[in-house]
């Protein structure tokens, strides 16, 4: 899509032994870059517009090293470098890049790009608007529930309409992930790396403790730098708790982190919940990963990261999904379907913060309602449906706004 933009495109794939190789040929990069003008036919006046595009750029340590150099040698040609295990690559160099390459971070689908990656572009389109969206409630919630059942994976998607096609692709995926990921463990992680990787799909949206989270013979520290790995790699996410309701927000590391696979419908194919039905038994779950994926999808910044709420004390434990930061405000996010009367845990921050509403997220249309628990102030309440999940970011900036 960028390379679009350009009249000329290269593509260099850094894992490639004779693309490496071609690379080991120059002392430079900026005689590499005119070499590979002169092998893709490309004249070097054109460079401007010319893309050029490094994949498994961690494959060449010194290429990440080369690129702080670009920049002043010849910021007239777009470069994109990606890696699939790039962050690894990136804690050891002791030049990293900094300040001469924006750092993006590329996450799963998110329901909008699947609707459009789908052919329902029309459909994408009436996210925009609570209005339309609303009106094509039923239509949104059925592809909703194709979204579910695939995942956001861009080889899943491609192949949506072959159930048995995306089950292999699943499988094959998650395969691979451990033989990636595995060249950066220890040698004692290593054996149980593929148990922790399997376990950590299976048990995706679960408050978990490093004890016992394989079997009760895994060592605590073979556990906690195993997950370090996946996590580093981003196939899962570690999220601690906060206490807090207003901004920062410092998770807590000494309490149980909630596990976020890196992909919910990869999750699904494992634990056999993409058949028909075979969510209910994991919906509340599910639910939850779902929207906490499409947060994490509304940025591309690395720094995006996902925030959840409790109040740990004996026989006061309280629990909201997610916490939202925006224009300085802390929005508290709950996933559920059912009365307002449930929402207790909801209804306990609210009470701590200066927060203008509340949203929930659940099996239900689009709705507002001024809700209050027991003696404390009336707040706003705005109900959303899942498909509208990623949404959440734009709209609470504007409520937040209107609040003001």
């Amino acid at each position: 899509m960028f390379a679009q933009q350009c009249r000329h495109f290269i593509e260099v794939n850094l894992d490639r032994p004779d693309h490496h190789a071609f690379y080991k040929d120059f002392l430079t990069m900026e005689d590499w870059f005119r070499g590979l003008f002169m092998l893709h036919e490309v004249p070097w006046t054109d460079r401007s517009n010319t893309l050029v595009f490094i994949d498994e750029i961690q494959s060449a340590p010194t290429a990440i090293h080369g690129l702080r150099y670009l920049k002043e040698l010849l910021p007239e040609v777009p470069v994109i470098a990606a890696g699939s295990a790039l962050e690894f690559v990136l804690k050891e160099l002791s030049a990293a890049p900094v300040g001469r390459v924006e750092m993006l971070v590329l996450r799963p689908l998110n329901f909008r790009e699947f609707l459009t990656a789908t052919g329902k572009g029309s459909l994408a389109t009436s996210l925009d608007s609570i209005a339309s969206s609303t009106a094509l409630y039923r239509p949104l919630q059925q592809a909703f529930q194709s979204y579910l059942k695939v995942g956001g994976m861009p080889e899943l998607v491609v192949n949506a309409g072959d159930s048995a096609r995306v089950a292999t692709l699943a499988s094959d995926l998650i395969a691979s992930y451990h033989d990636d990921l595995a060249r950066f463990a220890t040698p004692k992680t290593t054996s149980a790396l593929r148990e922790l990787l399997m376990a950590s799909f299976q048990r995706g949206g679960e408050r978990i403790q490093f004890e016992g989270f394989i079997d009760r013979h895994a060592k605590r520290d073979v556990v906690r730098n195993g997950l370090k790995v996946l996590e580093d790699g981003r196939v899962i996410e570690l999220v601690y708790p906060t206490s807090d309701v207003q901004l920062p927000l410092i998770p807590n590391p000494n309490r149980r982190p909630r596990l976020h696979p890196v992909d919910f419908g990869l999750m699904g194919h494992l634990v056999g919940m993409s058949g028909a039905g075979g969510h209910d038994s994991h919906r509340g779950a599910l639910a939850e990963l779902v929207v906490g994926q499409e947060l994490l999808a509304a940025s591309f910044s690395p720094l995006n990261r996902l925030h959840f709420w409790t109040r740990e004390k004996a026989r006061a434990q309280a629990e909201v999904d997610y916490l939202l930061p925006v224009a300085g405000r802390v929005i508290p996010i709950e996933v559920k379907s059912g009365a307002v009367g449930r929402l207790r845990s909801l209804h306990q921050f609210m009470e701590r913060s200066d927060a203008p509403f509340a949203i929930r997220v659940g099996d239900l249309p689009y709705s507002e309602e001024v809700v209050s628990f027991s003696d404390q102030t009336p707040y706003r309440l705005y109900n959303l449906p899942l498909h509208l999940a990623g949404e959440i970011p734009r709209l609470a900036a504007l409520w937040v706004t209107e609040s003001d």
